[in-house]
């Protein structure tokens, strides 16, 4: 009698242990903001503190916060601007939100650069990410920004990477023009967003 008890009570806890780990890989599955742990920013992900602005079109509008900053959320909307540059909302989780200015509107502005397409992918509409890049106030508009991007995770997947090895757009480019002027380090046309349609000058 003692052995059948025995063994039942084993196979009960195997049970439980299964059921946990099942539930675990699903919650994994679906990328939920409770599973997906942000990834602390490290110097091979992070450029110099002197190439943050590298890259980037008329660098001079924008005043670096944190050359290497972490953020975690979820995709709210997105547009491409006519300068190349794919925008979107990102709800910061709870911890984040000192990241947010009065002028953000309870929404962090994220933006990919030409350079980083075939890089780090443009993210679908209510994708969990893990971003970690330079936080930045946009003088001209106020709000404070995620931009440049040095890493992308998706849903808790790969971790994607871009930053000024890639090259960038000439300071000097006009708006309309900073897209295609856009050159990698080695002087090719940068591959860009094409998929992303351009449907505002503003913020997302």
């Amino acid at each position: 009698m003692q052995r059948i008890m025995l063994f039942l009570a084993v196979a009960a806890i195997t049970a439980v242990a299964i059921a946990a780990s099942a539930e675990s890989a699903l919650a994994q599955s679906r990328g939920s903001p409770s599973s997906v742990q942000p990834q602390s920013p490290s110097a091979a992900t992070c450029p110099p503190a002197n190439q943050v602005l590298y890259g980037v079109w008329k660098p001079g509008r924008l005043s670096v916060l944190n050359p290497c900053q972490t953020v975690s959320g979820t995709v709210k909307k997105m547009f491409r601007a006519s300068d190349g540059d794919v925008h979107f909302q990102l709800i910061v989780d709870q911890p984040y939100r000192y990241l947010l200015n009065a002028v953000n509107a309870n929404v962090l502005v994220v933006e990919l650069m030409p350079r980083d397409g075939g890089h780090l992918p443009a993210p679908p509409i209510g994708a969990y990410l893990v971003l970690t890049g330079a936080w930045v106030t946009d003088v001209g508009h106020g709000w404070n920004e995620l931009h440049p991007v040095w890493s992308e995770s998706i849903n808790g997947g790969l971790v994607y990477t871009s930053g000024p090895q890639y090259g960038g757009t000439p300071p000097q480019s006009s708006y309309q023009s900073a897209g295609a002027s856009c050159r990698t380090q080695r002087g090719a046309v940068c591959v860009g967003y094409p998929e992303v349609p351009i449907t505002g000058l503003g913020p997302p």
